[in-house]
């Protein structure tokens, strides 16, 4: 290619630049959005990836590829170029791989899109592989609170009721899990930090009016809206990464399967029942008044 210490210099100064930690999570999230992105532009069929062969351009869009790089005096092998890449604390397994051989991101965009819409438990069985997240605790029950008095209920819609809460308990075990190496005080920071950057608080007061109302400390909201506003992010990434690494995210992710899986369960188990209640029922459970 024209030169390769000029490619080199800029990937130099482009990694050196870049913070640590964000650096991770936006190469993370910007891989993954570009796969599904390409994915969508190659209209390739979602029959799966072919192995053998992992670039999934077709002739045309390869020809094309061949063509742009050809007026840079550069082909194909040209993009596997030793990176100097930067060394951020969180990335996913598959990701550096991406990074020296591009060609391998089309791949990739076939995988996610396999699992996006794989649904159910497969969706989060491969949710838990593409995200590194481990393995999961096994046996965890709840500890009490398993049965309810569904008094005033038809019995079929009590059976399924019970079903229903008791596999929610045991979501509730797993996310309890996942989260036992934060204080209260932690999780009430990250979950600020997401709903504010997420919802833009630091621009809008309706987003922090609704986040005082969901019971967020207003005094951590306008401490994430400040380190947001930081010149130097690394502070704030770095303990924010620090929290993320005490978590357990194959908990979190069981969590929610089992969430889904129950809630399925229940939408199709009553979808055919004609008796219903005529008037309010309240039921007193471990978890709350329904």
């Amino acid at each position: 290619m024209g030169d390769p210490e000029d490619s080199k210099m800029c990937g130099d100064k482009c990694c050196k630049n870049a913070t640590g930690g964000m650096c991770a999570l936006g190469v993370v999230w910007a891989v993954i959005l570009c796969a599904a992105l390409l994915s969508v532009f190659t209209g390739r069929a979602m029959a799966g990836p072919d192995r053998n062969n992992p670039v999934i351009f077709g002739e045309n869009e390869h020809a094309a590829l061949e063509k742009a790089l050809g007026y840079m005096d550069m082909n194909l092998t040209d993009m596997e170029f030793a990176k100097d890449l930067g060394k951020p604390r969180m990335v996913l397994s598959h990701v550096r791989p991406i990074l020296h051989k591009p060609l391998l991101l089309p791949e990739t965009a076939e995988q996610i899109v396999e699992i996006i819409s794989g649904g159910g438990g497969r969706f989060w069985n491969s949710l838990a592989g593409l995200l590194d997240c481990g393995d999961v605790v096994g046996g965890l029950e709840p500890a009490e609170g398993m049965h309810v008095k569904w008094s005033g209920l038809p019995r079929e819609l009590a059976a399924s009721l019970q079903k229903f809460y008791g596999r929610a308990l045991t979501a509730q075990a797993h996310l309890d899990e996942s989260l036992r190496g934060l204080s209260a005080s932690d999780r009430k920071y990250l979950a600020c930090v997401l709903f504010a950057d997420t919802f833009l608080a630091e621009d809008h007061s309706e987003v922090r009016s609704a986040l005082a109302a969901m019971g967020a400390d207003t005094g951590v909201v306008a401490r994430v809206i400040e380190e947001s506003k930081s010149l130097d992010p690394e502070p704030a990434t770095s303990d924010y990464l620090d929290l993320l690494g005490r978590m357990k995210m194959a908990d979190l992710i069981e969590a929610g399967r089992i969430m889904q899986s129950a809630a399925d369960e229940l939408a199709a188990a009553v979808a055919g029942m004609d008796a219903w209640p005529t008037r309010r029922v309240p039921i007193a459970t471990a978890a709350g008044p329904l």
